[in-house]
């Protein structure tokens, strides 16, 4: 009782409408799988991700839990200050592009640190007032958040 309804490249069928043992309902197999492309959002996403990671390292001599991108810049500074070239032109490089980004973000801000740290000058004046002070120490607490 054997059914080949459909034309000759249909599989065979049982009477029951079960394909024959050794024929199948998909001939030409299972499609491959369509790779889909990462977006550059999903990729800084990730990164972001494993750079948060926490690590253990080794400083002084003493066990420490650490990010992942900590410990990085920790390598990095240190490189830098044993002589690396590199690393300290890379750690200066990024200090001023995020320097820059901030000031771009919030220039208000900046141009109240920059008044507080005239205040603090080197020279030693004390033109430092109650106001300058509370306008130093609420610019400095902004950043710290940021």
């Amino acid at each position: 009782m054997i059914d080949n309804t459909g034309g000759g490249d249909s599989p065979k069928r049982s009477r029951g409408g079960r394909f024959l043992p050794g024929s199948s309902g998909n001939p030409r197999g299972r499609p491959p799988k369509v790779e889909r492309s990462i977006t550059r959002r999903q990729q800084r996403r990730d990164i972001l991700l494993a750079l948060e990671e926490p690590v253990r390292v080794t400083v002084k001599g003493r066990s420490k839990t650490m990010s992942y991108n900590e410990a990085l810049l920790e390598k990095l500074k240190h490189m830098g200050l044993s002589g690396n070239l590199g690393a300290a032109k890379l750690l200066l490089g990024l200090r001023e592009e995020l320097t820059e980004e901030h000031s771009q973000a919030h220039p208000q801000m900046m141009k109240e640190l920059e008044f507080a740290e005239q205040m603090f000058s080197d020279d030693g004046s004390e033109r430092l007032n109650r106001h300058s002070l509370v306008v130093f120490n609420a610019a400095r607490r902004r950043t710290k958040k940021l």
